[in-house]
């Protein structure tokens, strides 16, 4: 996907600058049209470098590290570009014949009028365009769009109305249709809004938890990787009175990685809603035991809390082909006790442990969970409707040198 951004942010920047030549070789009734628009080339370079000097990226994202010489380049490229721009979109309504400037003058309005549409579009924070990028930023670039927007409707109007004396009626509708199409050209630099975005999320998502960073964080659980996506989900646990949240948590059920999967309904198990509980029932029917485990804990825990569209859902579980999903779906339904032995970071210390509380003539079995922000596996023991059969139980466990908990009722 990135390079899909990067190709679209490459193609918007060639188009608008291949045109600046265009323009001028197309108007030749204005020989110093090329010179000017070097002229305001130079100026906005210049203008961009200042800006890097005073600091202006760190004033839009605070967290950004000092510049380097690439921010340097960047910046002035794109204040030379908007210079030229600038210098072309006055040229086309000062100078030139009458009847061409009025032609630019009415592209200006539309020129305008489209690019505050696209800025209306990018502040719409709309799923996949731009929804994580910081609002100053957001703002920052549709100033940008205008400031190309507006000189290029003026150039583009100059260049499709035509000289009135060879025609009966001056066919402004050309104008109409040409500027549009021409400001329409930005809309490749879109994929440079994924880029910036991307760019603004580089930090780790323990920094973003620490820093209550929540578009930070849900820009990794839409695009990390597998570990990025899971740690995001248990982060964002503290933040579900979020809608976007919520809804970004329901979305992470159906990753195709079971463990984020997993870190997402335990997240969800702090939120209400009939969706949130038609997920977790979804995810009863998923192939891997450790999703339908965690979907009925979280299901269970709400069961407990009086939820009953909750205990409803979570007769689904009871008839599971798994045990522990079973007894998770009953401690739900009847309050059982959960009797856990211990977790581990490897299935294969879970193994072990297991093989050692059999050699003990204690049965239990493994079960993937997720413990803080990592994958881990739990021996389950068993549960039991009475506290006093958990506590036998738990007692042969750590006869034999193991640590055992018991998950009680609420």
């Amino acid at each position: 996907m990135m390079a899909v951004w990067l190709v679209s942010a490459a193609a918007g920047g060639l188009a608008l600058a291949v045109f600046v030549p265009l323009y001028c070789a197309l108007r030749p009734d204005l020989p110093r049209l090329l010179q000017g628009s070097l002229l305001g080339a130079a100026a906005g370079a210049s203008a961009g470098y200042l800006l890097v000097a005073a600091g202006v990226p760190g004033w839009l994202v605070p967290a950004v590290s000092s510049p380097g010489p690439l921010a340097y380049a960047g910046w002035m490229a794109g204040g030379a570009l908007a210079g030229a721009y600038a210098a072309l979109g006055v040229a086309a309504v000062r100078l030139g014949p009458r009847w061409r400037r009025h032609g630019a003058s009415l592209g200006l309005s539309l020129g305008l009028l489209t690019g505050l549409l696209i800025v209306l579009l990018i502040n719409l924070r709309i799923p996949g365009l731009a929804e994580y990028l910081p609002p100053a930023v957001s703002v920052f670039i549709g100033l940008v769009v205008l400031a190309f927007a507006a000189p290029l409707g003026a150039m583009a109007g100059s260049l499709a109305v035509h000289d009135p004396s060879q025609y009966y009626l001056a066919p402004r509708w050309r104008v109409l249709v040409s500027v549009p199409a021409a400001v329409l050209a930005i809309l490749p630099l879109i994929g440079g809004l994924k880029l910036v975005e991307a760019g603004l999320h580089v930090q780790s998502v323990t920094e973003m938890a620490d820093a209550a960073d929540v578009n930070g964080l849900l820009y990794k659980l839409a695009h990390g990787d597998r570990g990025d996506r899971q740690m995001a989900a248990d982060a964002l646990a503290a933040f579900v009175d979020d809608p976007r949240v919520r809804d970004s948590l329901i979305a992470a059920t159906a990753d195709p990685e079971e463990f984020v999967a997993c870190a997402a309904a335990q997240a969800l198990e702090r939120c209400s809603g009939s969706e949130v509980i038609e997920a977790l029932e979804l995810m009863l029917r998923h192939p891997a035991v450790s999703v339908r485990y965690t979907a009925a804990w979280s299901l269970a825990r709400k069961a407990l809390k009086g939820d009953a569209a909750a205990r409803e859902a979570l007769k689904t579980a009871e008839q599971d082909a798994d045990r522990n999903v079973r007894a998770v779906a009953l401690r739900g339904l009847e309050k059982l006790y959960v009797v856990r032995c211990g977790t581990y970071g490897l299935k294969a210390g879970a193994d072990i442990a297991l093989k050692s509380l059999q050699r003990q003539g204690i049965e239990g079995e493994v079960v993937p969970v997720t413990s803080g922000r990592r994958q881990a596996y739990a021996v389950v023991l068993g549960a039991y409707p009475e506290q006093r059969q958990a506590e036998q139980i738990a007692a042969l466990a750590r006869s034999a040198g193991f640590r055992v908990s018991i998950e009680a009722p609420e």
